[in-house]
């Protein structure tokens, strides 16, 4: 028998933690995540890189099912790239009630956004062909955050540069347009008033500064009851030395909501700790509002970081054992690692989901995509992984890669999808996209969802991604036993590889030449690890 390919079982559908699909682009990333409610399926967004037929597109959203099968029925095979002119670049992602979704970010240096519908073509009835995009300021204006509130319009948080130089001060910023995709302005408008008396004209859009320094927005969420938008970033203090976390709410017309700290933000500074940086937000369904990032370790890298807020403003000391944060290092106090949380999610029992990435402290090193689990109280939750962290990591062998996660979503299996990136060759000189999966239980539900029949196999096997089929038509389990006198073949009638169905191997039944795989033959070992090519000729 020849030895075809070492390959770990990547599948979402089989048994196992950490696995991952990593696409195979020049150059891209994921951002964002989205679950579609019913399917399950799996909604991505980020940089799509060079595309098959050369041309560049930077906003890329692509559409996987439940199990990670590249849904090729979206967009062109899977990925569908809205082009918004040159300089893009997606931020974030949302899913309307009707499925379409909604991507911002920026493009040409201006506030972008584009609507798809849900076969991911893009929507005629947004903007001009499917995109719009906004200046709010002479200099740099970005999307980092979406959300929608109850009349349908969507509302975003970023970023905007006063001049055309990025080392300008720049102001975080909330904006708003309608469902049509036009900036919400005159009557009935959002945030700040352009111009006095007659002349008085909604801006359809709130500028803030927090501090003499730069102020940006990074993740938003809006209250289901009253509309009101709840966003969290950083500003850089006077001195240009550290940074601090902020959080802010306005009301549903966007002005700051001075009933949140009597100011309308709070500013979180702890002693011991020279900066720190908010990256997300999450609200609970007692109103208390979550945030993460990061901040400085005492040897001078990074920390996860978790905090809460009360619905008023004021810091949750009912959280982190009194402080109302809780700082993650993945490897234990006093280690040199550096880790940050990038995408948060809340479980329905309550449980707070923070994903990010880690790594060592030192040139090159590679990193991991980290996932940690914290009980309603802030403590880490010791049920899952390892004291309530699980690192996600590459196949040894496949070169030098630097596993990030940058965003995350839940599926209503418990399971945990991490998106993001991957740096491969010298370490941060090509990005590649990547979606990895953690399980949320300790026995975790395998979903039953139709495998999908289209996608290519740089997709769908892209560092390995293998998926079997039970009776051709859902993913079930392999059967793992090696009886004696012969090999167990896999519990199923079809394995499908890359976009192609093979037969698998019969039962070698002791002293039955003839029912040993002949040459040609493709199946997998006892331990479904290795496609293995039979030899013997009948």
């Amino acid at each position: 028998m020849e030895l075809l390919e070492e390959r770990r079982l990547l599948s979402f559908s089989a048994g196992v933690d950490g696995a991952y699909i990593v696409e195979n682009r020049a150059h891209g990333s994921y951002v964002s995540v989205a679950i579609q409610p019913g399917n399950q399926a799996i909604v991505a967004a980020g940089f799509a890189g060079t595309l098959p037929n050369g041309t560049i597109s930077r906003f890329g959203v692509e559409r996987y099912d439940s199990l990670g099968n590249v849904d090729a029925s979206y967009g062109n095979a899977g990925l569908a790239s809205p082009t918004l002119g040159p300089g893009q670049g997606a931020d974030a992602l949302t899913l309307q009630p009707d499925g379409k979704a909604v991507v911002v970010g920026d493009t040409a240096g201006r506030l972008g956004l584009a609507r798809l519908n849900v076969d991911g073509s893009p929507d005629a009835s947004f903007g001009s062909g499917g995109w719009t995009a906004f200046d709010i300021q002479p200099g740099s204006d970005v999307a980092d955050a979406v959300g929608l509130q109850s009349t349908g319009k969507i509302v975003v948080a970023g970023y905007s540069n006063s001049t055309n130089t990025m080392s300008t001060i720049e102001s975080a910023v909330v904006a708003r347009v309608t469902a049509s995709g036009a900036i919400d302005s005159g009557t009935g408008g959002f945030g700040q008033v352009n111009g006095t008396g007659k002349n008085a004209v909604p801006a359809g859009y709130t500028l803030t500064s927090f501090g003499p320094k730069t102020s940006v927005f990074t993740g938003l969420a809006v209250q289901p009851l009253d509309d009101k938008l709840v966003a969290v970033g950083e500003f850089v203090t006077s001195d240009n030395s550290s940074e601090r976390l902020v959080v802010a709410r306005y009301t549903s017309a966007g002005k700051l909501d001075k009933t949140f700290n009597g100011s309308g933000y709070t500013v979180l500074a702890p002693a011991g700790i020279s900066s720190l940086w908010g990256h997300s937000v999450a609200l609970q369904t007692d109103g208390k509002i979550v945030v993460a990032g990061g901040c400085t370790d005492v040897d001078g890298s990074w920390d996860m970081l978790i905090a809460r807020f009360n619905a008023n403003g004021t810091l949750d000391t009912s959280f982190g054992g009194g402080s109302g944060y809780i700082r993650v290092d993945a490897d234990g106090a006093g280690s040199v690692t550096t880790a940050e949380v990038n995408g948060l999610a809340i479980q329905p029992d309550g449980k707070i989901v923070a994903a990010g990435w880690e790594r060592a402290a030192v040139a090159g090193a590679p990193g991991s995509v980290m996932v940690a689990r914290l009980n309603t109280d802030g403590t880490l939750d010791a049920t899952f992984g390892a004291s309530g962290i699980k690192l996600g990591s590459a196949l040894p062998g496949t070169g030098t890669n630097d596993f990030r996660g940058q965003a995350v979503a839940l599926q209503s299996d418990d399971s945990i999808i991490v998106a993001g990136l991957d740096y491969t060759g010298s370490t941060g000189s090509t990005a590649q996209p990547l979606l990895m999966r953690f399980f949320g239980t300790s026995s975790p539900r395998l979903a039953a969802a139709p495998l999908a029949t289209g996608g290519t196999a740089s997709t769908l096997l892209a560092n390995g991604a293998v998926t079997f089929a039970t009776n051709g038509a859902a993913a079930g389990p392999l059967d793992m036993s090696v009886p004696i006198g012969g090999l167990s073949q896999p519990a199923s009638n079809a394995i499908q590889v890359g976009g192609t169905v093979a037969s698998p191997a019969p039962e070698i039944d002791a002293g039955n030449a003839g029912n040993l795989p002949g040459e040609g033959d493709l199946f997998f070992d006892s331990l479904g690890t290795n496609l293995v090519k039979g030899r013997n000729r009948r």
